[in-house]
Formats: C-alpha cells, sequence, structure tokens
C-alpha cells in the first residue's frame, strides 16, 4: 500500500480525507440543493473508488475491504437519494446523509484501528446539533440541581450508578446485535447522536462514568462546578467556535470557542451558585460573596475550557467533569 501520511490522489487515506470533506461541506450545508449537482458528481466519484479498493484488497485486507465496500454503497445511495429528492430537508435524503456519515466513521475507525494511516488524523464528522446542544444543556443543568437538593453523597453515588450502569448495559447489548445498535443510534436517540456514536462509546455513557469518579474523590460543590461547566461550556464552545471561530488553537478548536467556553459557564455558574445559596461561596458581606462566586467559577470555567481544547485523543464528556472538579476542589482548599 502506498504511504498515506502525503495524502495523494490514490491513497485510502486520501479516499477518507476527501470523504470527510465533502460530508463535512454537505452537513454544513444541509445537503442543500443548489450544490446538489458537484456534490453528486463527487459522490460518484469516491463511491466508484471505494468500490475498486474493496476489490483489490478482499484478500489481503477483508475487514478493510468490508467497510470500504459499506461506505461506497452508502455514498452511492447518497447520491440517489440526493437526485430523486427536490427538498433539502426530506425524511429520505436525512436518512441517507446520516447513513453516509456512519460508513465514513466506519471506515475511518478500521484505518485508525488497523494501522493504515501513518500517524494522518481523520476527523470525526460532527454535524450542527442544537437538540444535542440543548439536551447536552440540559443534562448538565439537571444534575447540577440534583446534586444542589441532595447533600448525601451515598445518596448520590446510587443514583449515579443506577445511570451509569443503564448507559452501560446499553453500550453492551448493542455490541450483541445490529439490528438493536441501528434502533438506537438511527430511531431512538437518532436527534442527538453523532455519526460516530454507531461505532463507539456514546458522550452518555463517558458522562456516567466521569459522574461516578468525581463523586468519589471531589466535594459537593467541585461535583457541581463539573456538571454545570461540562453542560454549558461545551456546547457553548461548539456554537460559537462554528461561528466565530478564525483563530485556531489545538486540532480544530479554536481561541474564540475556548473563550466562549470560560465566559458562558464562568457566568452562569456564578448564577447558579449565587441563586442556590451555596455554602463554599458564602460570605457576610455580598460583595464578597460575589467575589468568591465568581473566583470559584472562573477557575472551574478555566479548567474545563482547557480540558475542552487539549482533549483530542480522551473523551472530553469524560475529562472536562474531572478536570474541573480536581480544579475547584483545589481552588477551595486553598
Amino acid at each position: 500500500m502506498p504511504a498515506a501520511h502525503s495524502l495523494p490522489e490514490g491513497t485510502i487515506a486520501g479516499l477518507a480525507r476527501e470523504m470527510y470533506q465533502l460530508l463535512h461541506e454537505m452537513q454544513d450545508a444541509r445537503a442543500a440543493a443548489p450544490a446538489a449537482e458537484p456534490q453528486r458528481e463527487r459522490l460518484a466519484t469516491l463511491a466508484q473508488r471505494a468500490q475498486q479498493y474493496a476489490a483489490e484488497f478482499k484478500k489481503e485486507h477483508p475487514r478493510l475491504a468490508a467497510s470500504l465496500q459499506k461506505v461506497g454503497e452508502r455514498l452511492e445511495a447518497l447520491r440517489l437519494a440526493q437526485q430523486v429528492q427536490s427538498q433539502h430537508n426530506g425524511a429520505a435524503l436525512r436518512r441517507a446523509m446520516s447513513a453516509a456519515a456512519q460508513g465514513y466513521e466506519g471506515f475511518a475507525r478500521t484505518l485508525r484501528r488497523d494501522g493504515h494511516m501513518d500517524g494522518v488524523e481523520l476527523p470525526e464528522l460532527r454535524p450542527r446539533n442544537y437538540t444535542r446542544n440543548l439536551f447536552h444543556a440540559g443534562n448538565g443543568v439537571m444534575a447540577a440541581l440534583l446534586y444542589a437538593a441532595v447533600p448525601d453523597r451515598h445518596t448520590m453515588l446510587i443514583i449515579a450508578w443506577i445511570y451509569t450502569g443503564w448507559m452501560l448495559s446499553l453500550e453492551i447489548t448493542r455490541r450483541l446485535s445490529r439490528r438493536w445498535n441501528d434502533f438506537l443510534v438511527n430511531t431512538l436517540f437518532r436527534s442527538i447522536a453523532r455519526p460516530s456514536e454507531a461505532h463507539r462509546i456514546n458522550s452518555a455513557s463517558w458522562f456516567g462514568l466521569a459522574m461516578v469518579v468525581i463523586l468519589y474523590l471531589f466535594p459537593r460543590t467541585a461535583c457541581i462546578a463539573a456538571v454545570l461547566v461540562l453542560g454549558i461550556g461545551d456546547p457553548a464552545a461548539a456554537i460559537i467556535g462554528r461561528r466565530w471561530g478564525n483563530h485556531r488553537l489545538i486540532g480544530r478548536k479554536s481561541v474564540e470557542g475556548t473563550l466562549g467556553f470560560i465566559a458562558v459557564a464562568g457566568l452562569c455558574l456564578t448564577a447558579f451558585l449565587l441563586v442556590s445559596g451555596n455554602p463554599d461561596v458564602q460570605a457576610a458581606a455580598g460583595l464578597a460573596t460575589l467575589g468568591r462566586a465568581l473566583a470559584l467559577a472562573l477557575c472551574a470555567a478555566t479548567a474545563g475550557a482547557i480540558a475542552e481544547a487539549a482533549s483530542t485523543q480522551i473523551e472530553d464528556n469524560f475529562s472536562i467533569p474531572v478536570l474541573t472538579a480536581a480544579a475547584t476542589a483545589g481552588w477551595m482548599s486553598l
């Protein structure tokens, strides 16, 4: 196989990168009709190349050939859906787009796992999804409210373990049944699932594991800060970074998104601490209470933003709450 690091047109890695670029453009444009003809031509070319590689590597690399075959079929199905679909937001086109994105993610995962990449990064497709952003924020706020209302650590651990056990049971069972996995990803959680979550542990499971860890290790206020910073800051960074992120920081992270994370999460956490009457920020004078709340919130939000920006290989739904809770607990001990 030719070396992948230079990404010439004929390599497997180059093919994967071209798939990502096209699907990323289509997701951002929501497969808009004005670009349909050039998109169909590119889809046809990529589907044909995928099928050719599948035949070429069928004996030597059967797993790679199978993923190439699948993604080629799904790209062709997307091309046909575009051709017959007059409305860009039609259900058939959305299903075809989702299937093609999941096909790319499966192909990219096979390349990473089997060592075909030679250090080349294949980004994850992360389409704009305000429903997921809202769900993410709601989870963080609900968890923070629950932590504030239930001071008993033992009770909170039971709740966290029940939630985490439920999520992990779904992870295990969907690995045993492709049909069940398809139902969960493409039907039950379709509105909030990412294409890559058809092939990996989903973000909610990582969030559950993080809740268990921080409850064992850190005080209640640090846990409240961790879940609220994750719930509010992460979607804020995604929305702001996608809209205004012109200065790269780490990988696909931007300076604007990271600063947005700190500002939005910091303000929301400050308000939550003051409204809930958190004892760890209360002081005799009102301005002193405000100052303590702001300082704690800034510490927590900055730690969360650093974790979000640096988590290129680690799931940030785990790293953000753990690092945020650790930083907050450290600030509280000063």
